[in-house]
Protein backbone atom coordinates (compact mmCIF):
# COMPACT_ATOMS: atom_id res chain seq x y z
CA UNK A 1 0.00 0.00 0.00
CA UNK A 2 1.07 3.38 -0.31
CA UNK A 3 2.12 5.89 2.31
CA UNK A 4 -0.61 7.49 4.06
CA UNK A 5 0.43 11.19 2.56
CA UNK A 6 0.28 9.81 -1.05
CA UNK A 7 -3.71 8.97 -0.32
CA UNK A 8 -4.08 12.85 0.36
CA UNK A 9 -2.34 13.10 -3.02
CA UNK A 10 -4.68 10.61 -4.81
CA UNK A 11 -7.10 12.38 -3.17
CA UNK A 12 -6.30 15.40 -5.44
CA UNK A 13 -6.24 12.83 -8.32
CA UNK A 14 -9.97 12.16 -7.55
CA UNK A 15 -11.44 15.09 -7.47
CA UNK A 16 -9.76 16.39 -10.82
CA UNK A 17 -11.41 12.97 -12.24
CA UNK A 18 -14.38 13.40 -10.42
CA UNK A 19 -14.69 17.10 -12.19
CA UNK A 20 -13.96 16.45 -15.29
CA UNK A 21 -15.83 13.04 -16.05
CA UNK A 22 -18.78 14.76 -14.12
CA UNK A 23 -18.76 17.30 -16.97
CA UNK A 24 -18.22 15.08 -20.34
CA UNK A 25 -20.66 12.06 -18.66
CA UNK A 26 -23.20 14.79 -18.46
CA UNK A 27 -23.37 15.07 -22.21
CA UNK A 28 -23.60 11.96 -23.01
CA UNK A 29 -27.42 12.00 -23.33
CA UNK A 30 -26.44 14.05 -26.28
CA UNK A 31 -24.60 11.31 -27.91
CA UNK A 32 -26.99 8.80 -27.46
CA UNK A 33 -29.43 10.91 -28.98
CA UNK A 34 -28.37 9.59 -32.46
CA UNK A 35 -25.36 6.21 -32.07
CA UNK A 36 -25.08 3.41 -30.32
CA UNK A 37 -23.24 2.46 -27.02
CA UNK A 38 -21.08 0.15 -28.97
CA UNK A 39 -20.24 2.89 -31.87
CA UNK A 40 -19.58 5.60 -29.18
CA UNK A 41 -16.67 2.77 -27.45
CA UNK A 42 -15.28 2.35 -30.48
CA UNK A 43 -15.05 5.90 -32.06
CA UNK A 44 -13.69 7.15 -28.76
CA UNK A 45 -11.19 4.43 -27.80
CA UNK A 46 -9.59 5.28 -31.88
CA UNK A 47 -9.76 8.83 -30.71
CA UNK A 48 -8.02 8.22 -27.36
CA UNK A 49 -5.70 5.34 -28.64
CA UNK A 50 -4.77 8.08 -31.20
CA UNK A 51 -4.26 11.31 -28.80
CA UNK A 52 -2.04 8.86 -26.47
CA UNK A 53 -0.06 7.47 -29.66
CA UNK A 54 0.23 11.64 -30.33
CA UNK A 55 1.62 12.71 -26.67
CA UNK A 56 3.69 9.48 -26.28
CA UNK A 57 6.97 11.32 -28.22
CA UNK A 58 6.04 14.91 -26.25
CA UNK A 59 5.98 13.73 -22.86
CA UNK A 60 8.18 10.47 -23.42
CA UNK A 61 4.87 8.36 -22.16
CA UNK A 62 5.51 4.51 -21.97
CA UNK A 63 2.90 2.29 -23.54
CA UNK A 64 4.62 -1.11 -23.45
CA UNK A 65 3.42 -3.23 -20.81
CA UNK A 66 6.12 -4.73 -17.99
CA UNK A 67 3.11 -7.50 -17.49
CA UNK A 68 0.77 -8.09 -20.40
CA UNK A 69 -1.19 -10.77 -18.96
CA UNK A 70 -1.75 -8.31 -15.58
CA UNK A 71 -2.56 -5.53 -17.74
CA UNK A 72 -5.05 -7.91 -20.49
CA UNK A 73 -6.69 -8.58 -17.41
CA UNK A 74 -7.64 -5.63 -15.37
CA UNK A 75 -8.96 -3.88 -18.88
CA UNK A 76 -10.70 -7.23 -19.63
CA UNK A 77 -12.37 -7.01 -15.94
CA UNK A 78 -12.90 -2.93 -15.73
CA UNK A 79 -14.19 -2.92 -19.41
CA UNK A 80 -16.70 -5.64 -18.67
CA UNK A 81 -17.88 -3.83 -15.48
CA UNK A 82 -18.59 -0.96 -17.82
CA UNK A 83 -20.60 -2.54 -20.43
CA UNK A 84 -22.62 -4.47 -17.51
CA UNK A 85 -23.33 -0.62 -16.12
CA UNK A 86 -24.25 0.60 -19.46
CA UNK A 87 -26.19 -2.55 -20.36
CA UNK A 88 -28.48 -2.85 -17.02
CA UNK A 89 -29.01 0.95 -18.07
CA UNK A 90 -31.36 -0.48 -20.92
CA UNK A 91 -34.21 -1.79 -18.80
CA UNK A 92 -33.56 -0.26 -15.20
CA UNK A 93 -33.81 2.94 -13.95
CA UNK A 94 -30.50 5.02 -13.91
CA UNK A 95 -30.64 5.65 -10.27
CA UNK A 96 -30.79 1.43 -9.57
CA UNK A 97 -27.62 0.92 -11.92
CA UNK A 98 -26.09 3.61 -10.30
CA UNK A 99 -26.59 2.66 -6.55
CA UNK A 100 -25.51 -0.77 -7.55
CA UNK A 101 -22.20 0.50 -9.34
CA UNK A 102 -21.39 2.77 -6.33
CA UNK A 103 -21.45 -0.89 -4.12
CA UNK A 104 -17.53 -0.69 -5.52
CA UNK A 105 -16.22 0.56 -2.25
CA UNK A 106 -17.55 -2.31 -0.25
CA UNK A 107 -16.61 -4.85 -2.68
CA UNK A 108 -13.11 -3.42 -2.43
CA UNK A 109 -12.98 -3.82 1.44
CA UNK A 110 -13.65 -7.35 1.19
CA UNK A 111 -11.58 -8.65 -1.37
CA UNK A 112 -8.76 -6.46 0.06
CA UNK A 113 -9.56 -8.01 3.59
CA UNK A 114 -10.07 -11.46 2.51
CA UNK A 115 -8.77 -12.40 -0.74
CA UNK A 116 -5.25 -10.13 -0.09
CA UNK A 117 -5.25 -9.69 3.83
CA UNK A 118 -5.21 -6.44 3.75
CA UNK A 119 -6.23 -4.89 7.59
CA UNK A 120 -9.51 -3.07 7.37
CA UNK A 121 -9.70 -0.33 10.26
CA UNK A 122 -13.39 1.12 11.63
CA UNK A 123 -12.65 4.20 10.44
CA UNK A 124 -12.90 3.14 6.80
CA UNK A 125 -15.94 1.02 7.49
CA UNK A 126 -17.27 3.83 8.89
CA UNK A 127 -16.47 5.82 5.65
CA UNK A 128 -17.72 3.59 2.95
CA UNK A 129 -21.04 3.13 5.25
CA UNK A 130 -21.66 6.93 5.42
CA UNK A 131 -20.68 7.45 1.19
CA UNK A 132 -23.02 5.07 0.42
CA UNK A 133 -25.79 6.10 2.76
CA UNK A 134 -25.27 9.22 0.87
CA UNK A 135 -25.42 7.97 -2.65
CA UNK A 136 -28.62 6.96 -1.60
CA UNK A 137 -29.78 9.94 -0.29
CA UNK A 138 -28.49 11.47 -3.69
CA UNK A 139 -30.21 9.45 -6.00
CA UNK A 140 -33.24 9.26 -3.97
CA UNK A 141 -35.76 6.73 -3.08
CA UNK A 142 -36.16 5.35 -6.53
CA UNK A 143 -32.61 3.89 -5.65
CA UNK A 144 -34.21 1.29 -3.27
CA UNK A 145 -37.43 0.35 -5.07
CA UNK A 146 -38.65 -1.46 -7.96
CA UNK A 147 -35.02 -3.67 -7.26
CA UNK A 148 -35.51 -6.90 -8.45
CA UNK A 149 -33.30 -9.80 -9.97
CA UNK A 150 -32.19 -7.96 -12.81
CA UNK A 151 -30.97 -5.24 -10.21
CA UNK A 152 -28.35 -7.57 -9.20
CA UNK A 153 -26.68 -6.95 -12.70
CA UNK A 154 -25.27 -3.43 -11.12
CA UNK A 155 -24.29 -4.95 -8.33
CA UNK A 156 -22.07 -7.42 -10.70
CA UNK A 157 -20.30 -3.66 -12.41
CA UNK A 158 -19.55 -2.45 -8.93
CA UNK A 159 -17.65 -5.64 -7.68
CA UNK A 160 -16.27 -6.31 -11.24
CA UNK A 161 -14.98 -2.46 -11.01
CA UNK A 162 -14.18 -3.20 -7.41
CA UNK A 163 -11.65 -5.93 -8.69
CA UNK A 164 -10.64 -3.52 -11.18
CA UNK A 165 -9.45 -1.39 -9.19
CA UNK A 166 -7.75 -3.44 -6.77
CA UNK A 167 -5.91 -4.87 -9.75
CA UNK A 168 -4.69 -1.92 -10.75
CA UNK A 169 -2.90 -1.92 -7.46
CA UNK A 170 -2.23 -5.69 -6.46
CA UNK A 171 -1.33 -6.51 -10.62
CA UNK A 172 -0.26 -3.44 -12.02
CA UNK A 173 1.93 -1.51 -9.87
CA UNK A 174 5.05 -1.19 -11.62
CA UNK A 175 2.93 -0.38 -15.43
CA UNK A 176 2.52 3.21 -15.89
CA UNK A 177 -0.55 5.08 -16.47
CA UNK A 178 -1.07 5.65 -20.02
CA UNK A 179 -0.12 1.82 -19.96
CA UNK A 180 -3.23 1.13 -18.27
CA UNK A 181 -4.98 3.95 -20.29
CA UNK A 182 -4.20 2.33 -23.65
CA UNK A 183 -5.40 -1.22 -22.54
CA UNK A 184 -8.64 0.01 -20.55
CA UNK A 185 -9.55 1.90 -23.80
CA UNK A 186 -8.67 -1.01 -26.28
CA UNK A 187 -10.43 -3.65 -24.34
CA UNK A 188 -13.85 -0.80 -24.51
CA UNK A 189 -13.03 -0.30 -28.17
CA UNK A 190 -12.94 -4.32 -28.27
CA UNK A 191 -15.87 -4.72 -27.06
CA UNK A 192 -17.42 -2.26 -28.89
CA UNK A 193 -16.45 -3.99 -32.04
CA UNK A 194 -18.13 -6.88 -31.18
CA UNK A 195 -21.27 -5.38 -30.19
CA UNK A 196 -21.33 -3.46 -33.48
CA UNK A 197 -20.41 -6.75 -36.00
CA UNK A 198 -23.59 -8.72 -33.75
CA UNK A 199 -26.03 -5.80 -34.41
CA UNK A 200 -25.01 -5.41 -38.24
CA UNK A 201 -25.59 -9.42 -38.39
CA UNK A 202 -28.76 -9.32 -36.49
CA UNK A 203 -30.08 -5.79 -35.79
CA UNK A 204 -32.42 -5.11 -33.71
CA UNK A 205 -35.62 -2.02 -33.84
CA UNK A 206 -33.78 1.21 -31.54
CA UNK A 207 -36.62 2.98 -30.50
CA UNK A 208 -35.78 6.95 -31.46
CA UNK A 209 -33.45 9.02 -29.18
CA UNK A 210 -31.26 8.04 -25.75
CA UNK A 211 -33.85 5.14 -25.55
CA UNK A 212 -32.41 3.33 -27.98
CA UNK A 213 -28.91 3.90 -27.17
CA UNK A 214 -28.16 0.44 -26.12
CA UNK A 215 -29.64 -1.12 -29.35
CA UNK A 216 -28.77 1.15 -31.77
CA UNK A 217 -26.70 -0.66 -34.73
CA UNK A 218 -23.99 1.17 -36.73
CA UNK A 219 -25.03 4.98 -38.03
CA UNK A 220 -23.71 7.49 -40.08
CA UNK A 221 -23.86 10.63 -37.12
CA UNK A 222 -23.90 14.00 -37.54
CA UNK A 223 -20.83 16.27 -36.56
CA UNK A 224 -22.32 16.53 -33.25
CA UNK A 225 -21.50 13.15 -32.16
CA UNK A 226 -18.06 13.75 -33.20
CA UNK A 227 -17.15 16.48 -30.97
CA UNK A 228 -18.94 15.35 -28.18
CA UNK A 229 -17.26 12.30 -28.41
CA UNK A 230 -13.92 13.76 -29.17
CA UNK A 231 -14.37 15.53 -25.42
CA UNK A 232 -15.10 12.46 -23.84
CA UNK A 233 -12.06 10.79 -25.61
CA UNK A 234 -9.99 14.05 -24.02
CA UNK A 235 -11.92 14.31 -21.36
CA UNK A 236 -11.20 10.35 -20.05
CA UNK A 237 -7.33 10.34 -21.06
CA UNK A 238 -7.31 13.26 -18.54
CA UNK A 239 -9.74 11.69 -15.60
CA UNK A 240 -9.65 8.27 -16.15
CA UNK A 241 -5.61 8.78 -16.05
CA UNK A 242 -5.93 10.35 -12.66
CA UNK A 243 -8.54 7.84 -10.95
CA UNK A 244 -5.56 5.27 -12.54
CA UNK A 245 -2.67 7.25 -10.77
CA UNK A 246 -4.70 7.38 -7.81
CA UNK A 247 -5.49 3.44 -7.55
CA UNK A 248 -1.61 3.10 -8.46
CA UNK A 249 -0.19 5.21 -5.15
CA UNK A 250 -2.85 4.98 -2.58
CA UNK A 251 -4.42 1.94 -0.88
CA UNK A 252 -7.71 1.15 -3.00
CA UNK A 253 -10.14 0.89 -0.12
CA UNK A 254 -9.19 4.84 0.49
CA UNK A 255 -9.33 5.80 -3.29
CA UNK A 256 -12.96 3.79 -3.47
CA UNK A 257 -14.33 5.69 -0.79
CA UNK A 258 -12.72 9.32 -2.33
CA UNK A 259 -14.43 8.37 -5.64
CA UNK A 260 -17.91 9.12 -4.08
CA UNK A 261 -17.37 12.25 -4.92
CA UNK A 262 -17.85 11.60 -8.42
CA UNK A 263 -21.62 11.80 -7.71
CA UNK A 264 -22.31 15.26 -6.23
CA UNK A 265 -19.41 16.73 -9.17
CA UNK A 266 -22.18 14.67 -11.40
CA UNK A 267 -24.89 16.69 -10.11
CA UNK A 268 -23.32 20.22 -10.07
CA UNK A 269 -22.96 19.80 -13.61
CA UNK A 270 -26.33 18.54 -14.07
CA UNK A 271 -27.36 21.58 -12.48
CA UNK A 272 -25.34 24.40 -14.39
CA UNK A 273 -25.75 22.34 -17.72
CA UNK A 274 -29.04 20.96 -18.13
CA UNK A 275 -30.65 23.28 -14.70
CA UNK A 276 -31.19 19.90 -12.55
CA UNK A 277 -31.62 20.75 -8.99
CA UNK A 278 -31.44 18.32 -6.13
CA UNK A 279 -33.39 17.75 -3.20
CA UNK A 280 -33.01 18.27 0.65
CA UNK A 281 -32.18 14.86 0.80
CA UNK A 282 -29.99 15.20 -1.97
CA UNK A 283 -27.96 17.77 -0.43
CA UNK A 284 -27.95 15.81 3.09
CA UNK A 285 -26.52 12.56 1.17
CA UNK A 286 -24.04 14.67 -0.44
CA UNK A 287 -22.59 16.07 3.01
CA UNK A 288 -22.24 12.57 3.89
CA UNK A 289 -20.41 12.06 1.03
CA UNK A 290 -18.12 14.92 1.64
CA UNK A 291 -17.77 13.62 5.75
CA UNK A 292 -16.42 10.05 4.30
CA UNK A 293 -13.93 11.47 2.33
CA UNK A 294 -12.63 13.84 4.95
CA UNK A 295 -12.46 10.43 7.42
CA UNK A 296 -10.44 8.80 4.57
CA UNK A 297 -8.21 12.30 4.14
CA UNK A 298 -8.03 13.06 7.84
CA UNK A 299 -7.02 9.57 8.76
CA UNK A 300 -4.26 9.82 6.30
CA UNK A 301 -2.89 12.86 7.58
CA UNK A 302 -2.85 11.57 11.03
CA UNK A 303 -0.67 8.06 9.78
CA UNK A 304 1.57 10.77 8.00
CA UNK A 305 2.07 12.88 11.07
CA UNK A 306 2.47 9.66 13.06
CA UNK A 307 5.36 7.81 10.96
CA UNK A 308 7.09 11.24 9.26
CA UNK A 309 10.74 11.11 9.29
CA UNK A 310 13.95 10.86 7.37
CA UNK A 311 14.60 9.12 4.12
CA UNK A 312 17.28 6.32 3.92
CA UNK A 313 17.12 2.83 3.50
CA UNK A 314 14.60 0.82 0.88
CA UNK A 315 11.54 -0.11 0.00
CA UNK A 316 9.07 -3.12 -0.01
CA UNK A 317 7.19 -6.45 0.86
CA UNK A 318 8.82 -9.84 0.43
CA UNK A 319 7.68 -13.79 0.72
CA UNK A 320 7.47 -16.19 2.67
CA UNK A 321 11.07 -18.14 4.79
CA UNK A 322 11.53 -20.62 3.11
CA UNK A 323 15.33 -20.76 1.66
CA UNK A 324 16.44 -21.40 -1.70
CA UNK A 325 15.63 -25.28 -2.87
CA UNK A 326 19.57 -25.66 -3.93
CA UNK A 327 22.34 -23.78 -2.44
CA UNK A 328 25.62 -23.96 -3.77
CA UNK A 329 27.06 -23.14 -0.38
CA UNK A 330 25.06 -23.22 3.13
CA UNK A 331 23.98 -19.48 3.46
CA UNK A 332 25.44 -17.94 6.34
CA UNK A 333 24.36 -17.21 9.63
CA UNK A 334 22.50 -13.46 10.15
CA UNK A 335 25.90 -11.85 11.84
CA UNK A 336 25.07 -9.58 15.00
CA UNK A 337 23.56 -6.28 14.87
CA UNK A 338 26.25 -4.03 16.26
CA UNK A 339 24.48 -1.91 18.90
CA UNK A 340 27.43 0.69 19.18
CA UNK A 341 27.13 1.15 14.48
CA UNK A 342 23.18 0.84 13.66
CA UNK A 343 20.88 0.27 16.83
CA UNK A 344 19.59 4.13 17.02
CA UNK A 345 18.97 3.67 13.24
CA UNK A 346 17.34 0.17 13.66
CA UNK A 347 15.17 1.36 15.89
CA UNK A 348 14.07 4.29 13.68
CA UNK A 349 13.69 2.16 10.94
CA UNK A 350 11.87 -0.31 12.73
CA UNK A 351 9.34 2.59 13.95
CA UNK A 352 9.09 4.01 10.00
CA UNK A 353 8.08 0.43 8.72
CA UNK A 354 5.90 -0.24 11.46
CA UNK A 355 2.61 1.03 9.52
CA UNK A 356 -0.11 -0.77 7.75
CA UNK A 357 1.49 0.81 4.50
CA UNK A 358 4.50 0.30 2.32
CA UNK A 359 6.96 3.15 2.87
CA UNK A 360 8.03 2.85 -0.19
CA UNK A 361 5.28 1.06 -2.33
CA UNK A 362 4.94 -2.40 -3.43
CA UNK A 363 6.40 -2.62 -7.20
CA UNK A 364 9.38 -2.59 -7.70
CA UNK A 365 12.51 -0.18 -8.48
CA UNK A 366 11.48 1.23 -12.38
CA UNK A 367 15.74 0.97 -13.21
CA UNK A 368 15.47 -2.28 -11.35
CA UNK A 369 12.44 -3.43 -14.08
CA UNK A 370 13.55 -2.06 -16.92
CA UNK A 371 16.69 -3.76 -16.68
CA UNK A 372 16.18 -7.20 -14.49
CA UNK A 373 13.28 -7.98 -16.54
CA UNK A 374 14.94 -9.96 -19.57
CA UNK A 375 17.76 -11.00 -17.27
CA UNK A 376 17.84 -15.02 -17.24
CA UNK A 377 16.49 -16.29 -13.71
CA UNK A 378 19.08 -17.83 -11.03
CA UNK A 379 20.01 -16.79 -7.18
CA UNK A 380 19.39 -13.15 -6.47
CA UNK A 381 20.40 -11.42 -3.26
CA UNK A 382 18.61 -8.48 -2.35
CA UNK A 383 20.68 -5.57 -0.40
CA UNK A 384 18.82 -3.57 2.53
CA UNK A 385 15.25 -4.96 1.07
CA UNK A 386 13.22 -3.32 3.47
CA UNK A 387 9.87 -4.40 2.89
CA UNK A 388 10.89 -6.32 -0.12
CA UNK A 389 9.13 -5.25 -3.20
CA UNK A 390 12.38 -5.90 -5.00
CA UNK A 391 12.99 -8.98 -3.69
CA UNK A 392 8.96 -9.98 -4.53
CA UNK A 393 9.14 -8.46 -8.45
CA UNK A 394 12.07 -11.15 -8.54
CA UNK A 395 10.84 -13.90 -7.16
CA UNK A 396 7.44 -13.69 -8.93
CA UNK A 397 9.58 -13.88 -12.08
CA UNK A 398 11.12 -17.28 -10.78
CA UNK A 399 14.40 -16.25 -9.19
CA UNK A 400 15.00 -17.91 -5.71
CA UNK A 401 15.71 -14.24 -3.69
CA UNK A 402 17.59 -14.00 -0.46
CA UNK A 403 16.12 -10.67 1.18
CA UNK A 404 18.55 -8.91 3.50
CA UNK A 405 17.51 -6.12 5.84
CA UNK A 406 18.42 -5.59 10.01
CA UNK A 407 14.36 -4.55 10.54
CA UNK A 408 12.76 -7.66 11.64
CA UNK A 409 9.81 -5.07 11.16
CA UNK A 410 10.09 -4.65 7.58
CA UNK A 411 10.95 -8.31 6.91
CA UNK A 412 7.59 -9.15 8.63
CA UNK A 413 6.09 -6.83 6.15
CA UNK A 414 8.08 -8.48 3.46
CA UNK A 415 6.45 -12.04 4.42
CA UNK A 416 3.14 -11.06 4.00
CA UNK A 417 3.91 -9.34 0.61
CA UNK A 418 5.42 -12.27 -0.48
CA UNK A 419 2.20 -14.67 0.62
CA UNK A 420 -0.27 -12.27 -0.87
CA UNK A 421 2.06 -12.49 -4.23
CA UNK A 422 2.49 -16.68 -3.79
CA UNK A 423 6.12 -16.52 -3.88
CA UNK A 424 8.73 -17.33 -1.43
CA UNK A 425 11.78 -15.37 -0.34
CA UNK A 426 14.69 -16.53 2.03
CA UNK A 427 14.70 -13.64 4.70
CA UNK A 428 17.91 -13.03 6.33
CA UNK A 429 17.71 -10.31 9.22
CA UNK A 430 21.19 -8.91 9.74
CA UNK A 431 23.73 -5.66 9.46
CA UNK A 432 24.20 -5.51 5.70
CA UNK A 433 27.72 -3.75 6.46
CA UNK A 434 28.81 -6.86 8.77
CA UNK A 435 27.00 -9.60 7.00
CA UNK A 436 29.27 -12.66 5.84
CA UNK A 437 28.51 -12.57 2.07
CA UNK A 438 28.96 -15.89 0.98
CA UNK A 439 31.20 -16.10 -2.17
CA UNK A 440 30.51 -16.68 -5.98
CA UNK A 441 27.20 -17.45 -4.09
CA UNK A 442 24.29 -15.11 -6.31
CA UNK A 443 23.87 -14.58 -9.92
CA UNK A 444 22.40 -11.15 -9.38
CA UNK A 445 23.19 -8.92 -6.67
CA UNK A 446 20.66 -6.19 -6.30
CA UNK A 447 21.64 -2.75 -4.04
CA UNK A 448 18.46 -0.21 -4.40
CA UNK A 449 18.64 3.20 -2.52
CA UNK A 450 20.32 1.77 0.55
CA UNK A 451 21.90 5.06 1.46
CA UNK A 452 22.01 4.86 4.94
CA UNK A 453 25.31 4.11 4.72
CA UNK A 454 28.31 6.05 5.94
CA UNK A 455 31.31 6.08 3.63
CA UNK A 456 33.43 3.25 5.10
CA UNK A 457 30.42 1.08 5.59
CA UNK A 458 29.20 1.77 2.32
CA UNK A 459 32.66 -0.02 0.92
CA UNK A 460 32.69 -2.79 3.58
CA UNK A 461 28.86 -3.24 1.73
CA UNK A 462 30.10 -3.01 -1.13
CA UNK A 463 33.20 -5.43 -0.54
CA UNK A 464 30.93 -8.19 0.45
CA UNK A 465 28.70 -7.73 -2.88
CA UNK A 466 30.93 -8.27 -5.00
CA UNK A 467 32.44 -11.62 -3.11
CA UNK A 468 28.99 -12.80 -3.66
CA UNK A 469 28.59 -12.60 -7.22
CA UNK A 470 29.34 -15.34 -9.17
CA UNK A 471 31.16 -15.53 -12.35
CA UNK A 472 28.73 -14.26 -15.07
CA UNK A 473 26.65 -12.50 -12.72
CA UNK A 474 24.86 -9.41 -12.75
CA UNK A 475 24.92 -6.30 -10.15
CA UNK A 476 22.54 -3.75 -10.19
CA UNK A 477 22.90 -0.53 -8.37
CA UNK A 478 20.88 2.30 -7.65
CA UNK A 479 21.07 5.66 -5.88
CA UNK A 480 20.87 9.33 -5.44
CA UNK A 481 23.14 11.54 -6.75
CA UNK A 482 23.76 14.87 -4.78
CA UNK A 483 21.90 16.94 -7.25
CA UNK A 484 18.97 15.12 -5.21
CA UNK A 485 19.74 17.19 -2.34
CA UNK A 486 17.87 20.31 -4.22
CA UNK A 487 14.91 18.22 -4.91
CA UNK A 488 14.10 16.81 -1.80
CA UNK A 489 12.08 14.70 -2.71
CA UNK A 490 13.48 10.84 -0.93
CA UNK A 491 16.63 9.95 0.22
CA UNK A 492 19.56 11.02 3.02
CA UNK A 493 20.43 14.72 4.09
CA UNK A 494 24.11 13.74 4.17
CA UNK A 495 26.36 14.37 0.74
CA UNK A 496 29.03 12.09 1.85
CA UNK A 497 26.23 9.15 1.42
CA UNK A 498 25.13 9.92 -2.15
CA UNK A 499 26.37 8.35 -4.81
CA UNK A 500 28.20 9.93 -8.75
CA UNK A 501 28.95 7.87 -11.64
CA UNK A 502 32.81 8.29 -11.26
CA UNK A 503 32.01 6.73 -7.61
CA UNK A 504 30.52 3.93 -8.79
CA UNK A 505 32.71 3.92 -11.38
CA UNK A 506 35.31 3.41 -9.15
CA UNK A 507 33.95 0.85 -6.77
CA UNK A 508 33.05 -1.68 -9.40
CA UNK A 509 36.02 -1.48 -11.92
CA UNK A 510 36.92 -5.09 -11.81
CA UNK A 511 33.32 -5.72 -13.44
CA UNK A 512 32.19 -5.22 -16.96
CA UNK A 513 30.20 -2.08 -16.88
CA UNK A 514 27.24 -2.23 -19.10
CA UNK A 515 25.05 0.61 -17.93
CA UNK A 516 26.13 3.47 -15.84
CA UNK A 517 23.44 6.24 -16.10
CA UNK A 518 22.69 9.61 -14.45
CA UNK A 519 18.97 10.79 -15.16
CA UNK A 520 16.85 13.09 -13.42
CA UNK A 521 13.08 11.40 -13.53
CA UNK A 522 9.64 11.36 -11.64
CA UNK A 523 9.37 8.28 -9.29
CA UNK A 524 6.50 7.55 -7.89
CA UNK A 525 7.66 4.66 -5.08
CA UNK A 526 5.69 5.08 -2.20
CA UNK A 527 5.96 8.52 -0.27
CA UNK A 528 9.10 7.92 0.61
CA UNK A 529 10.55 7.85 -2.84
CA UNK A 530 7.97 10.46 -4.49
CA UNK A 531 8.78 13.28 -7.54
CA UNK A 532 11.47 14.62 -9.34
CA UNK A 533 14.36 12.67 -8.56
CA UNK A 534 18.66 12.77 -9.39
CA UNK A 535 19.25 8.97 -9.59
CA UNK A 536 22.49 7.05 -10.88
CA UNK A 537 21.69 3.63 -11.83
CA UNK A 538 24.71 0.70 -12.36
CA UNK A 539 24.01 -2.10 -14.60
CA UNK A 540 27.46 -4.22 -14.38
CA UNK A 541 28.96 -8.14 -14.79
CA UNK A 542 31.38 -9.91 -13.11
CA UNK A 543 33.89 -11.72 -16.35
CA UNK A 544 33.30 -15.41 -16.84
Amino acid sequence: MAQADRTLFAAGLILIYATVIGFTDNYVRVIAAEAGLWQFHVTRAVMALALLGLMMPLLGLRLRPVRLRSVVARSAIHGTAMLIYFGALAFLPVAIVAAGLFTAPIFVLLISRFVYGHRIGPIRILAVAAGFLGVILVLGPEALSGASLAAVLPVAAGAMYALGNIATKEWCAEESAETLLAGFFTALGLFGLIGMAVLAVLPVVAPAGPEGFLMRGPVWPSSTFYFWTFIQATGSLLGVGMMIRAYQIADAGRVSVLEYVILPASAFWSWAIWGETLSALAWIGMALIVVAGLMIALRARAGKAAHACPDTAEDHAAPAFDPPEEEAAPMPRPALIRPDLIRPDLARWNSRFDTADFVFGEGPNTFLARHAADLPAGKALCVADGEGRNGVWLAARGWQVTSLDFSAVAQRKAADLATRHGVTLHLVEADVHDWPYPEAAFDLVVDVFSQFSTPQQRARKWEGMLRALRPGGALIVVGYTPRQLLHRTGGPSEEANLYTPALLRDAFGDLRIDLLEETEEVLDEGAGHSGLSAVVGLVATRPA
